[in-house]
């Protein structure tokens, strides 16, 4: 005995403890709203009728917890009704993408059955219109000066013109990353020096960042959403924010057609540990990405790379049609073949250290090379060759002892022939677009005349205007096929607009028109759709954006739809489920103790502290790649923060539920479940804030270690009661213990609601149990440091520590790593 007071030095003699004890009875007693019958008496070892309750009491002390259980069941079952709600509007958006291809499908036929040659556009798009306003780039001696002096470019000059698909090429270490993202702005490792022009105008293309995107290397993409919910998301955060529903979903429709991944729309992207689409797929959706946006100016950082010949090409083709809408693209890429480097419209080729060989059009360089004296082998690609040649590695007949650096004065020299031979390029060009569209004109005029006859002879009163039947019927009539009903309703929604009962020939004629080369479907938008085109040519190159709070919406849907996907959440709630019934009825059971003891809640908190801590690490962890990448687009900070703290709330709320109300079941503490469980859910609050910020402080994989270092310094050494009662004398160390342990507040709490709702009488106790009482109530009772009461006080302290943490994470997301631009 004397060795148990010696240890917790807080008692002097029992006299003296009898009269603290005794005093603080009466401010408890004085306190408790609850009647000394419903206490349990709980001097010496616990008798079977402390334990044991009749069911009258046990439904009485239990009813909080039932309420509680309700309000749980009917949060989950909420976001289950939007988590199908969302699911059957996904199928709703593929299934209207499966009719819409349908019923191009079916037009097609009804064209070629009237006119085999007749040249058909391979996209009709319905959201993506032509740019209002074109972007041309103008960059005269662009250098990168890096801090220690040095220059990586060393006075590029040139241009890339509005609509062109541009690349920059060259061997490894000529600096062709480095200029792209010095042109763009992304650049932060040093000063660019030099000129950039923006149709014309001195700028910097950073103060065009809402219709400007940069494609990464890097394949930076959502693993647990779909492919359209990817694109969806996109979409809706960077265009404008007067863009309607309607419209956005026209816009994903026809990246996903356009990038040929209409196929996997509905199939989730997968990773390392969830196998989903492949690696080619995802690449096509990194870039799908940019163009949800509409850019007006489109950076690739090595679009092609890992993609096998055929997907290279097409992923060009795809750029080249976007440019047809006024899209300026410039991309850095690695040896193309031929085929797909001939798709482009000027390439800039640069040596070792970043100087010009060749600014110019595509096709013509292979032609001022070999007027520089270099001869192509026969069967060589010319792609290759160029590097061969930039490198040093091909013989210049002219030149008996040429090097490399000889070429950046060779085209200082001849810059006025690949000029003179990109002028004639383009005049082809001019002259081809023109003998086309003579074609064109010839061939639509003869589409015209066969539709109209096969029209006048289902409308047999020469109205001009059928109905859904009829239309039926001339389909059928053309194409030699009865199209099915889904087919004729939406070709009639193209037509004449949705909903529309009759069809006239005009708008009959315009649309099979409009499948041919060169043209570009209209939105049938009619909601918004001129009031857009308004407003865009007043925005010209910027536009509206959502602003914070209609991006925390759109954050929190898509952080809803990942809540559900999240994997690994089963076995938290599993452990959490094993920990509180391995601890319930170990206190019960085995370890009987006092239902005022504080240490088997210190346990508790402890354990649920840690799990909570692990847990929260995905907040930010896995996420940081993906924030560079939207906050670099534009992305609200705060909106991105709150809207994954605020899901993750559920979690929290469902988990400590489980966690508490398993081991109140089995323990029955005899205090109302509210207030006694209140303590917990701070503790995940806290724990929580501590996960969040290590997620954001320290590597993924390091993550969990360091959490559980922090959990078992602050709950289980700083929150012991024998090291509390050294630890809280005043001064600093008070104040950095008080700070740090958020078990010294949250025990404190649980002990307080138990000694007030139980009354435990330290004179009926045995010795040692009441050195025990003497030392937790030294502790936990000490300090009511604002005048509102010990309870209150904890809590506020608990509230401040949780809000505190959180802020000092969202200050680290902000200004952590602000020069991560991905």
């Amino acid at each position: 005995l004397s060795s148990g007071i010696s240890q917790s030095r807080v008692v002097p003699s029992r006299a003296d403890s009898r009269a603290a004890h005794i005093a603080a009875m009466d401010v408890w007693v004085n306190a408790s709203n609850d009647s000394a019958a419903d206490a349990g008496d709980f001097s010496g070892e616990l008798g079977p009728h402390d334990l044991e309750l009749n069911f009258s009491q046990y439904l009485r002390n239990n009813a909080t917890l039932y309420i509680i259980l309700g309000a749980v069941l009917a949060l989950y079952f909420g976001l289950f009704l939007r988590e199908m709600q969302w699911r059957r509007r996904q199928r709703d958006q593929v299934r209207g993408t499966e009719k819409e291809s349908k019923a191009h499908e079916f037009a097609e036929i009804l064209v070629c059955n009237l006119m085999p040659s007749f040249r058909f556009s391979k996209f009709q798009f319905r959201g993506m219109q032509p740019k209002v306003e074109t972007i041309s780039l103008e960059f005269e001696d662009l250098s990168l000066e890096l801090k220690n002096g040095q220059r990586v470019l060393k006075g590029v000059t040139g241009n890339f013109g509005s609509g062109k698909m541009c690349a920059i090429m060259g061997p490894s270490g000529a600096g062709k990353t480095t200029f792209l993202n010095t042109l763009c702005g992304k650049v932060n490792y040093g000063t660019m020096v030099g000129t950039v022009r923006v149709n014309g105008q001195e700028t910097t293309v950073s103060k065009f960042r809402s219709v400007t995107g940069f494609v990464p290397q890097d394949d930076i993409v959502f693993e647990d959403l779909t492919v359209r919910e990817q694109i969806f998301f996109s979409a809706r955060l960077r265009n404008d924010v007067s863009t309607s529903e309607k419209r956005i979903a026209h816009v994903v429709n026809d990246v996903l057609h356009i990038m040929h991944i209409d196929h996997i729309q509905n199939t989730i992207v997968g990773g390392v540990e969830q196998r989903g689409i492949s690696g080619g797929q995802r690449k096509r959706v990194n870039i799908s990405l940019e163009l949800a946006a509409q850019p007006t100016l489109l950076f690739l950082d090595e679009p092609t790379s890992g993609l096998d010949a055929t997907s290279s090409v097409a992923v060009a083709l795809s750029l080249k049609t976007l440019c047809g809408l006024g899209m300026t693209s410039i991309m850095v890429i690695h040896q193309p073949r031929y085929s797909l480097f001939t798709l482009f419209d000027d390439v800039l080729l640069l040596g070792e250290g970043g100087q010009t060989v060749y600014l110019g059009d595509a096709r013509g360089a292979k032609k001022y090379f070999e007027h520089l004296g270099f001869a192509m082998p026969g069967n060589e690609n010319p792609a290759d060759w160029f590097m061969d040649v930039i490198s040093g590695e091909v013989k210049n007949a002219g030149i008996a002892r040429f090097q490399p650096e000889m070429l950046f004065e060779m085209w200082h020299n001849n810059k006025s022939f690949a000029a003179s031979n990109h002028n004639e390029s383009g005049a082809r060009m001019r002259k081809g677009r023109t003998l086309n569209f003579k074609e064109y004109q010839m061939d639509r005029a003869e589409l015209t005349e066969s539709l109209e006859e096969e029209f006048g002879k289902i409308d047999e009163n020469h109205t001009g205007v059928i109905g859904e039947d009829e239309l039926s019927l001339l389909l059928t009539s053309i194409a030699g096929a009865e199209p099915g009903e889904t087919v004729v309703r939406e070709l009639m929604d193209r037509m004449a607009g949705p909903n529309a009962e009759t069809v006239f020939k005009s708008q009959f004629l315009s649309y099979l028109n409009g499948l041919s080369e060169g043209s570009h479907g209209n939105s049938d938008d009619s909601e918004n759709g001129e009031n857009e085109a308004l407003h865009a040519r007043g925005q010209k190159l910027s536009r509206k954006t959502p602003g914070f709070f209609m991006q925390m919406r759109i954050l929190m849907t898509r952080r809803l739809v990942q809540w559900w996907r999240m994997a690994g959440r089963m076995v938290f709630i599993i452990a959490l489920i094993f920990a509180a019934t391995f601890f319930g009825v170990l206190d019960r059971y085995i370890v009987v103790q006092h239902l005022w003891d504080s240490d088997p809640v210190l346990y508790l908190h402890t354990a649920l502290a840690l799990l909570m801590g692990v847990f929260c690490l995905h907040i930010f962890g896995d996420a940081q790649p993906l924030f560079w990448r939207e906050r670099a687009r534009g992305m609200n900070v705060p909106a991105f923060y709150l809207s994954r703290v605020t899901i993750n709330m559920v979690d929290l709320v469902i988990q400590t539920f489980f966690f508490t109300a398993i081991y109140y079941v089995i323990r029955q503490p005899r205090v109302p479940y509210s207030t006694w469980a209140l303590p917990f859910l701070l503790v995940s609050l806290v724990a929580s804030a501590w996960g969040t910020l290590v997620s954001l402080a320290a590597r993924p994989v390091k993550g969990a270690f360091f959490v559980t270092l922090l959990i078992f310094v602050s709950c289980g050494l700083l929150g012991q009661p024998t090291m509390l009662v050294e630890f809280l004398q005043g001064g600093p160390v008070e104040v950095i213990v008080s700070s740090l342990s958020l078990t010294r507040w949250s025990v404190a709490m649980n002990f307080c609601t138990s000694a007030t709702r139980l009354h435990p009488d330290p004179m009926r106790m045995g010795l040692k149990d009441s050195a025990v009482f003497a030392l937790q109530e030294q502790v936990y009772l000490k300090r009511d440091w604002w005048g509102i009461g010990i309870w209150e006080t904890a809590l506020c302290a608990m509230l401040v520590m949780s809000t505190g943490i959180r802020v000092i994470a969202f200050v680290l997301l902000v200004y952590r790593n602000r020069d991560k631009n991905v």
